[in-house]
């Protein structure tokens, strides 16, 4: 019997060892808040938490015709965004730019000829839109009439055929064109206006969506080309949309990046500018300015982003020329501004 001892007491330890590893185990991997076990199992009294953030991207003026279109929708315009880093704002809850025109089913000649003011873009134009991501684009503008109603309501079918949104009419405020994003508690409602067809007040629309409890950008095109300070009437129509509830304004038309203003604590973007655009006769003209940020119920953050378009390629802007943007934005923010971001309470 003496001889088996040793093998005997080998055998307990191991035993021993074990029973303790799958103890330490079962402790460590189904106590609650611990390991992968915990992390999917679901109990009565810690119910999963709700997302009360929504991220979002704005960018500015695009156009896909004249030169455009000419030099890349050959190839779905892929050699368009070579320079562009995608990144920056992908990924969001929302990504909408200015369409400046409407789109065709078809393969459409395009021309060279920057004098050219009636725009018709490329079925290639959806290969663009969902190459950067885009969620919903833009339709309260000057151009996206210029084929006609008929044009318009085709542009619309094939962006909802393609999965991307689109929001606001050229020629009208209407509630159906408003879109509305939600996480958690937070709704975003998008509403554009068109101020260059004289569509009237939305001051109304915009009372319906407070109403609503909901999160109100308005989306202006509006303002003098190329004028990189705002005017009057813009800043007045700005105070009556805030005073009826606005949230955050960003608008578009100047092609330029004019300036930005703080009214009764709502932020106001006059213009990005052009984002992809072929007005390549100035500095101004092939400047831009991506937004982006976060809307939480206790506040808004907000990210800003100059581009520059280098033979029509557009890419994030660096060193001075991006301080120059930056400080146009913050040059009436203050505090406000910390570098390029900024960060805006939301009233109690």
């Amino acid at each position: 019997m003496k001889k088996y001892r040793p093998i005997l007491s080998i055998a307990a330890a191991v035993a021993f060892f074990l029973i303790a590893v799958c103890f330490l185990a079962f402790y460590f991997l189904a106590r609650p808040n611990s390991g992968f076990l915990a992390q999917n199992i679901k109990t009565a009294d810690k119910p999963a938490q709700v997302n009360n953030e929504l991220s979002f991207s704005f960018a500015g003026d695009a156009m896909f015709g004249r030169n455009i279109g000419y030099y890349f929708q050959k190839n779905n315009f892929q050699d368009l965004f070579v320079n562009l880093d995608a990144s920056v704002f992908q990924g969001t809850d929302i990504f909408w730019l200015n369409l400046e025109g409407p789109i065709s089913d078809k393969n459409v000649e395009q021309f060279p000829l920057e004098h050219s003011l009636v725009f018709n873009f490329s079925r290639q134009t959806i290969e663009a839109l969902k190459y950067l991501k885009i969620i919903v684009v833009g339709l309260a503008n000057n151009h996206t009439m210029n084929q006609g109603a008929a044009a318009l309501k085709k542009t619309r079918e094939i962006l909802e055929r393609e999965g991307i949104d689109w929001s606001g009419d050229p020629n009208k405020n209407a509630g159906e064109s408003i879109k509305r994003y939600r996480q958690g508690d937070i709704t975003v409602a998008l509403l554009p206006v068109n101020t260059l067809a004289n569509t009237g007040s939305i001051e109304e629309l915009i009372k319906q969506e407070k109403d609503k409890n909901n999160f109100v950008i308005v989306l202006p095109h509006w303002g003098n080309e190329y004028e990189i300070f705002h005017n009057t009437n813009q800043e007045n129509l700005a105070k009556d949309w805030i005073a009826a509830g606005a949230d955050l304004i960003i608008g578009t038309h100047p092609h330029v990046v004019q300036d930005a203003q703080l009214i009764n604590g709502k932020l106001v973007f006059y213009s990005l500018g052009n984002f992809i655009f072929d007005q390549m006769f100035s500095e101004e003209t092939q400047e831009g300015l991506i937004i982006s940020g976060l809307i939480r119920t206790d506040k808004i953050e907000i990210i800003l982003t100059p581009v520059v378009s280098k033979k029509m390629k557009p890419e994030i802007m660096r060193g001075a020329e991006r301080q120059k943007i930056i400080d146009r934005i913050c040059q009436k923010l203050g505090e406000y501004c910390q570098g390029e971001v900024i960060e805006i309470l939301a009233e109690k």
